[in-house]
């Protein structure tokens, strides 16, 4: 009998910790959408990183994204789960996974997403023009960033470098301010630039997969150091 209430505590935990949709602790924490590299189709390069500011693993099978043009036709595959603290990067469905890690590393998870319903992410956002929205598998919004390449938000000249959400500002709240985003750079908070390919030219700069929770740590250190070595590496 011990044994059995033992198990089913234990399964009462487990699933206590994998958080559902409704509670899910899933954000958007970084945009590429003014990439220096080609961005019309057949070719894409624009991407979209997702973030787990929680504490619980969460399942996001069947995931997607939209915006105010349309959705994605493609969604996250069944059984993918997303950790505490991991950061998973949706790339355009029209280049392959080989494409994208050739460009950017194979250190995260990445699943593709069908940009062309929504028209690819716009490079000149507005209030009304830009509204991505990440979406659980029954269609309801689990984060949502209208981002604008005007103040507060960072610029988007010149074109290359993603946007991200700055350590401390990690939450689905924080992140409809502009003012918490900043322009990636190289060496900072693990961004690094992107291996030029037949694809991709060279001039981007991004942290896919790397999110800094905190600001002023050692830790923050030790990931822009480890994001800057992994772009000299690249290049080498």
């Amino acid at each position: 009998m011990g044994k059995r209430i033992g198990a089913a505590v234990f399964g009462c935990a487990l699933l206590l910790a994998t958080c559902t949709a409704s509670n899910a602790t899933v954000m958007i924490s970084e945009i590429m959408y003014n990439p220096n590299s080609a961005e019309s189709i057949p070719v894409q390069t624009e991407w979209i990183e997702i973030y787990n500011y929680g504490t619980g693993l969460v399942d996001i099978s069947g995931w997607y994204i939209s915006d105010e043009d349309g959705i994605s036709s493609i969604t996250i595959p069944a059984g993918t789960f997303i950790s505490p603290g991991q950061a998973i990067v949706l790339y355009p469905a029209v280049i392959t996974l080989a494409d994208f890690q050739a460009a950017w590393g194979t250190g995260f998870a990445a699943f593709p997403m069908d940009f062309e319903p929504l028209f690819g992410l716009s490079n000149s956002p507005s209030p009304t023009n830009e509204i991505l929205v990440l979406r659980d598998a029954s269609g309801d919004a689990v984060d949502t960033v209208n981002y604008d390449d005007a103040a507060p938000w960072p610029l988007d000249t010149p074109d290359g470098p993603s946007i991200y959400v700055l350590p401390g500002f990690l939450d689905p709240i924080a992140n409809d301010n502009g003012a918490n985003w900043a322009r990636s750079q190289i060496g900072v908070h693990g961004a690094y630039a992107v291996t030029q390919t037949a694809i991709f030219n060279g001039n981007d700069v991004g942290s896919p997969g790397v999110v800094v929770p905190e600001p002023g740590t050692l830790g923050a250190l030790g990931i822009g150091l480890t994001g800057l070595m992994a772009g000299l590496r690249r290049k080498a």
